[in-house]
């Protein structure tokens, strides 16, 4: 399936996206929204296939460590901007790619 090539190609760049990203202060934020939800913004949009939100729904987080999740069916883009701004200031320390790195390295080793 090109999808999942698509993304085994992406996790292959991880190492080094984190090492690039190692000196800068990084969150990590995965976005999440129930698949009935994504069928119904990709059959609005039009701009995909049909299928295309379920072919790869159980596996785009797949190996990710995030810092804070969000689920965009619960808020508003402005409230859900707001939850990243707040939990910023309340964790002024970041720990998902530093997580992410240590995993991605004692897989490699």
């Amino acid at each position: 399936m090109v999808y999942k090539y698509q993304q085994d190609k992406l996790y292959k760049l991880l190492p080094d996206l984190v090492n690039a990203l190692k000196d800068y202060k990084v969150y990590l934020v995965g976005i999440y929204t129930p698949l009935e939800i994504i069928e119904q913004r990709e059959s609005k949009r039009g701009t995909s296939p049909i299928g295309h939100a379920r072919s790869h729904y159980h596996t785009v987080h797949e190996n990710m460590i995030y810092d804070l999740t969000l689920d965009t069916s619960l808020n508003t883009p402005e409230e859900l901007a707001y939850t990243i701004k707040e939990y910023i200031h309340n964790n002024p320390h970041p720990k998902a790619l530093k997580q992410l790195s240590l995993k991605l390295h004692s897989k490699v080793t």
